[in-house]
């Protein structure tokens, strides 16, 4: 079977940028991609933007059946990926996706499952252009690549193959990820039941168990505040496990001296925005920004249990309620200090359950872990899939 061997450039009848107008997200007009749009790799209609278009733009904006909107400007883990329009509702092109149509002899969800191999090979995160946050590629980058593809009816046969197999692979995907979601679930309904109020524990402002701090940071224009010394943390550092996420790129001595610094089992929290109320435990001396509150409880307190009575939904409740409604939710200091932990009286009942919950949470992050593991591997089986049908046999 003769397959053809040439560029992206040569089986493309259209590759444009989408019309450049201005957006709404109140339902006023015509629906209109967005970046979301295809965020997971396929049309989301419910995360489009909408627009008043002229008759020109609409013209040259209204995708056709098979069209392939392509993120060429995005976050360097996002850059390359595709979707593939299949006409299921009237939808325009909006700017920042590229829309790209092939010719005749070569069948869009073949070439869509090519793109897909790119993008799963991480072929667009080396290779495109980076700046702060973004990367970038452009129609020049993505025509000179080497494209080879079998007769019509053999890409149909392909597309058709790996429809069916990814269609399997992407349920078993679905059902893992509901079961990581349940035993999550599980693990906070558990921490919610141990750390419930009792009648023998005591009530404490959080100001009462130690010393409270909100961050700082240093001037950035002053490098010598910068370096790899002291670990400086903001709110995405903070893992979902309740760990901190310690990056090489810190603050020097200097600029510590001009930040705050929470001394190792420190309890620190999101005090600002979207993740308002995520909670972690260092496990070293650390610095952190304006946006984090910090405890560093006194020794007759359990640090750990502190953590977890912060992670519990109670807690979580009085931080939202007391959270400010200015554009973005905000505790500051003055009201989270005041907020109240439940304790035990005793410093050895406050460990032993603190271990209780220690041990839920390490048989929760091992079973997740695995069922992690078995999602990247589901991963890795697309693209060995990808290879097969599309890169092995086009060097036959």
């Amino acid at each position: 079977m003769r397959w053809e061997h040439t560029t992206i450039g040569n089986v493309l009848s259209l590759i444009q940028n989408g019309v450049n107008c201005k957006q709404n997200k109140n339902g006023n007009g015509l629906k209109i991609t967005r970046i979301e749009t295809i965020a997971d790799a396929k049309i989301n209609y419910q995360k489009t933007g909408f627009a008043n278009l002229n008759n020109i733009q609409k013209q040259k904006a209204v995708l056709e059946k098979d069209d392939i909107l392509f993120s060429h400007i995005n976050s360097p883990i996002h850059v390359g990926k595709t979707a593939i329009y299949q006409g299921d509702e009237p939808l325009y092109h909006g700017i920042n996706l590229l829309r790209i149509r092939t010719i005749k002899a070569v069948d869009a969800k073949y070439f869509n499952f090519f793109l897909k191999s790119l993008f799963i090979s991480g072929y667009w995160k080396r290779t495109a252009k980076q700046s702060v946050n973004q990367a970038s590629v452009n129609q020049n980058d993505i025509k000179s690549i080497p494209f080879s593809y079998p007769p019509l009816g053999e890409q149909q046969r392909i597309v058709a193959k790996l429809h069916t197999a990814f269609a399997k692979i992407d349920d078993i995907i679905l059902k893992t990820e509901k079961v990581i979601q349940t035993v999550e679930l599980g693990l906070a309904n558990m921490i919610d039941a141990k750390t419930n109020r009792s009648d023998s524990w005591d009530e404490f402002k959080v100001i009462e168990l130690g010393m409270v701090q909100t961050g700082s940071t240093p001037k950035t224009s002053q490098k010598e505040n910068y370096g790899t010394d002291v670990p400086f943390i903001k709110p995405p550092h903070f893992n979902s496990d309740g760990s901190i996420m310690i990056k090489e790129n810190g603050l020097s001595y200097i600029g510590a001296k001009k930040s705050r610094v929470a001394p190792k089992n420190s309890i620190l929290m999101v005090c600002i925005g979207a993740t308002i109320g995520k909670v972690g435990l260092n496990a070293q001396d650390v610095c952190f920004n304006q946006q984090i509150n910090s405890l560093t409880p006194n020794e007759e307190y359990d640090a750990e249990l502190i953590y977890w009575q912060m992670r519990a939904k109670r807690f979580q409740i009085d931080v939202n309620k007391n959270a400010g409604q200015a554009t973005l939710p905000i505790i500051n200091k003055s009201k989270w200090q005041n907020l109240s932990i439940f304790l035990p009286k005793s410093l050895n009942k406050q460990v032993e359950l603190r271990e209780g919950l220690r041990e839920l949470s390490n048989r929760t992050d091992e079973f997740v872990s695995n069922k992690r593991k078995k999602l990247i591997q589901l991963s890795l089986l697309k693209a060995t899939l990808l290879s097969q049908e599309l890169q092995n046999k086009a060097a036959a």
